[in-house]
């Protein structure tokens, strides 16, 4: 969506969602599948809004009527979003030497067929739509120049540091490229504070934590310069898992198809777990990365996220939809935490 605006943006259309005016943009949502918004009615844009007090230097973000967009344009993550298409804008299909050759075949396939007006006016001619495109990508530069970021820690000015609880919190900066943020190979989520700052918590699972961070991209590569690591000295008490870490209430037959569920329950007092990649055996359920278990915290799986929500409530976070079925004549479920090898694999509860 943010994609779709950026474009909206890049040719000055006022006259559509995304841009000024709430309006000219269909949105569609298939079975299963992610909401896509498509464009239409722009066919007389790239220069000619000129005369409505649009320009190749017009704001990027303003004038926007719809407070929903505005909202959307004020979130750090979707305005990184906003600006990673524009990125992908100017150094790909703005530039000159993919622009100019595309634009010049075809102002000439419409003249050799005769068409001398558009959207009522006359043609624009091949120069003046490549102008205004490579003045718009000039003044967009200058906009992503205003947002440029290294990749970083910041916390403790970068420095290694002690703790007296294992939940720590990194902070840093990261240019609009990442996407996410690993640490030890493990994608925790991140929070982005800004459109170039950052913070994600993790557990520190030994005294000595070495944590090496890579930022990634919308193509799953580590970006140049992309990687940073600090040690973390965790100076508490470690609470093992096991005995801990337990199954707490499984709704196996529910009133309502789809509602059943597994919940999890953590009795350690001090220590915050970290479940990525555990795994409940019996329902074909693995943990997202970067899942967390704080002290006393609870987490649930559901069979259907959407009808769990609409029998107990939307208050309530569901970490993950299980593929498997519970049979209520009984059966054996394991929580289990990998281990380096297959071998290794330790049965947490059951």
């Amino acid at each position: 969506m943010m994609g779709i605006f950026a474009v909206e943006r890049i040719i000055n259309n006022f006259d559509s969602w995304g841009h000024q005016i709430g309006k000219n943009m269909y949105a569609y949502k298939p079975p299963f599948g992610r909401w896509s918004t498509f464009m239409f009615d722009n066919d007389w844009l790239l220069g000619s809004s000129a005369a409505l007090g649009y320009s190749p230097t017009s704001d990027l973000f303003t004038p926007c009527e719809d407070p929903a967009v505005a909202r959307m344009y004020s979130h750090p993550p979707f305005r990184r979003a906003f600006f990673r298409a524009m990125r992908k804008a100017v150094d790909g299909p703005l530039k000159a030497d993919q622009l100019n050759p595309r634009a010049d075949a075809m102002s000439a396939a419409l003249v050799a067929n005769g068409v001398t007006r558009s959207a009522g006016g006359a043609l624009a001619s091949a120069a003046a739509v490549k102008t205004f495109l490579q003045q718009r990508r000039d003044y967009i530069l200058t906009q992503l120049a205003a947002v440029s970021s290294s990749f970083a820690i910041t916390s403790n000015g970068g420095a290694d540091y002690e703790t007296a609880t294992n939940l720590v919190t990194l902070t840093g900066t990261a240019p609009i490229e990442v996407v996410s943020i690993s640490v030890n190979g493990v994608a925790f989520p991140v929070q982005w504070t800004d459109v170039t700052a950052w913070s994600l918590s993790l557990p520190l699972q030994a005294v000595t934590n070495t944590l090496n961070l890579e930022a990634v991209d919308q193509a799953g590569a580590v970006i140049a310069g992309g990687t940073d690591s600090i040690t973390g000295i965790y100076r508490g008490a470690l609470e093992a898992p096991k005995g801990r870490v337990v199954f707490n209430e499984i709704m196996y037959n529910p009133s309502q198809p789809g509602a059943s569920f597994v919940e999890l329950f953590s009795t350690a007092e001090t220590t915050t777990f970290d479940l990525s990649n555990w795994r409940i055996a019996g329902i074909d359920f693995v943990f997202p990365q970067g899942t967390i278990l704080p002290p006393g915290g609870l987490l649930v799986v559901a069979k259907d996220r959407a009808v769990f929500a609409s029998v107990y409530g939307t208050s309530i976070p569901v970490v993950g939809e299980f593929l498997g079925l519970l049979r209520n004549g009984g059966e054996t479920l394991w929580l289990i935490q990998p281990g380096q090898a297959p071998q290794e694999d330790e049965v947490i509860d059951q």
